[in-house]
């Protein structure tokens, strides 16, 4: 579901948001790659349940690559290079 909370209003005055989401650690992942959300309607909530199933599944989920940039202003800040050679050890 794209949109999982609305103010149950009509028309013009309807208003939707994506205000639930499943959150996890990287260690989480690698332990659940496989993983699937699935957002379910309720009868009783204004907001769509949220189901996270680890079980395996036969298609394999595809990551998204997932793009490091590094921001040339960042080189300003005093403890950049801490960072960098933290990040490398």
């Amino acid at each position: 579901a794209r949109y999982t909370w609305n103010n149950n209003r009509d028309d013009e005055a309807n208003i939707q948001g994506r205000l639930d989401r499943a959150l996890v650690t990287s260690p989480w992942l690698d332990f659940f790659p496989t993983y699937t959300v699935t957002h379910c309607p309720s009868s009783i909530s204004d907001h769509l349940a949220i189901v996270v199933n680890t079980a395996p599944t036969a298609r394999l989920r595809r990551r998204r690559k997932v793009v490091r940039r590094f921001e040339e202003k960042w080189a300003t800040l005093p403890a950049c290079e801490e960072v960098i050679w933290g990040s490398w050890q």
